[in-house]
């Protein structure tokens, strides 16, 4: 594993060549009054007094937090404003770097200038995790009960994922869900049942009926914007087929596993057989100076959409667009959705000085009265079950979409995107670049050959990091 500056990280401490713990100041005194406090006893023969709880101690200073969203800076900002005005002397100060992740990596590498706690992408979390960039926080939850107890509160898919070797080292945050949304004017019209009140007949079979019918013969308008990538897109239906990305130890990939390529298949097959998605230089084309994807559907440009929740603020702003949701249809085999979440995780940072604020920092972020609010102040899933299913879920709380409570089915089918421990996410020669899928939609290429590329391609990247 690669360390920042020489040190090595063990439990979230930071420890000096070979091995030495690094210690604070605070850390020696306290040290020192434990081990004076009871030879003096011992000397005396006295006995000690009742056992008390120790009193919380007052945090003070200045913590540095990072995050990349642009949809999270007033959020980030009003939560940073209310646990500095719960306490006094001590200050988060929220910022948004650019090049976000990469001043990551070498602030930490440097030893200097990065943040303290950081929010972290969740396909990047393996990998951060061992290079060092992520400190073990085992040791704080052993000690404090209040973030233990709320840590199980959380989805059991997210905490398993922030775990590394067995250790925890980041507490996730928030999630999305992935569905289908439709304009619901364009299904009157078609004389078709709205997928959300199809309960289980809503399959691989029907999405594709249903993208056939709402496909216009005059070629404006298509049925589905089936959009060929990974996160809303082709994976989710590999997920619900009972297909997974990588083996639980992260050694071999599996895309190329026949429910994968199954999968693949039908999900590609809705344009570059039935034509009922459109070529991707028509989208481009056509939604050319919008600010978003949703005006994909918002525009009438197709009738369906592939989609995140992040989508679902686009729509609700959009004047008179009658929408709703239904989950990633079912696969015909397994009977289930599927979904995959870019689970998002607060991070100790190595380098943390201050880590009595870091630790308050982070574990107030999953406090139930703050993921209460991540739906309003964010627009996505708190990581928290009784979260989402009080709030988020909540059709008084949260009334749009209608059929929003339909979404606990792709909650509870959820796995993270697929980071992997030796490759980065993002860019050529990484998963994500790796992963493209591009051929297969436009119809250059079969599935099962587009697949079997990608498992040699992977295998070999993992090969040559030295997995």
């Amino acid at each position: 594993m690669v360390q920042p500056f020489g040190y090595q990280v063990a439990d979230g401490v930071l420890k000096g060549k070979g091995g030495a713990p690094g210690l604070s100041r605070r850390a020696l005194l306290r040290a020192g009054i434990a081990a004076g406090g009871a030879a003096a006893l011992a000397a005396c023969g006295a006995q000690g007094a009742p056992s008390q709880p120790a009193p919380a101690a007052k945090l003070a200073g200045q913590l540095q937090f990072w995050q990349w969203g642009v949809s999270y800076v007033d959020g980030f900002n009003r939560l940073a404003a209310e646990f500095n005005e719960k306490h006094p002397g001590a200050e988060v100060v929220h910022t948004q770097p650019s090049d976000y992740d990469n001043k990551i990596k070498v602030t930490l590498a440097a030893g200097s200038g990065g943040p303290d706690v950081y929010l972290l992408t969740g396909p990047n979390y393996k990998k951060y995790a061992h290079d060092g960039l992520a400190a073990a926080i085992s040791s704080y939850l052993s000690r404090d009960k209040a973030a233990a107890a709320d840590l199980k509160e959380l989805l059991k898919a997210a905490v398993d994922y922030y775990n590394n070797d067995g250790k925890p080292q980041g507490l996730p945050w928030d999630l999305s869900t992935i569905s289908v949304a439709y304009n619901l004017d364009a299904m009157e019209r078609r004389g078709l049942k709205p997928p959300a009140e199809l309960g289980e007949k809503w399959d691989w079979n029907a999405y594709l009926e249903y993208a056939k019918q709402l496909t216009a013969a005059d070629g404006s308008v298509y049925g589905v914007d089936a959009n060929p990538g990974i996160e809303t897109g082709w994976y989710n239906w590999g997920v619900a087929n009972g297909a997974r990305f990588w083996s639980p130890d992260y050694k071999t990939p599996m895309v190329n596993s026949p429910p994968m390529i199954e999968a693949v298949e039908q999900f590609m097959s809705v344009a570059n057989k039935l034509r009922a998605s459109p070529p991707r230089d028509w989208i481009d084309e056509r939604n050319k100076g919008q600010p978003h994807r949703a005006y994909v559907l918002i525009n009438g440009l197709t009738a369906m959409q592939n989609e995140g929740d992040w989508f679902f603020g686009w729509y609700d702003r959009a004047q008179g667009l009658r929408w709703d949701v239904a989950p990633v249809p079912v696969s015909p085999h397994t009977k289930k959705t599927g979904s995959v979440a870019n689970m998002r995780g607060i991070i100790l940072s190595p380098q943390a000085q201050n880590r009595d604020l870091a630790w308050a920092w982070m574990t107030y972020l999953i406090k139930r009265e703050v993921q209460d609010r991540i739906p309003s102040l964010m627009g996505e899933v708190p990581a928290r079950l009784d979260s989402i299913d009080q709030v988020y879920l909540n059709p008084t709380k949260m009334p749009s979409p209608k059929s929003r409570k339909l979404l606990k089915a792709s909650i509870d089918a959820t796995v993270p995107l697929p980071g992997h421990p030796l490759l980065p996410w993002g860019g050529d020669g990484s998963v994500n670049g790796t992963a493209n899928l591009n051929p297969v939609y436009d119809g250059k290429q079969e599935a099962r050959a587009a697949l079997n590329d990608i498992q040699q391609q992977l295998m070999t990247l993992i090969s040559q990091a030295g997995g």
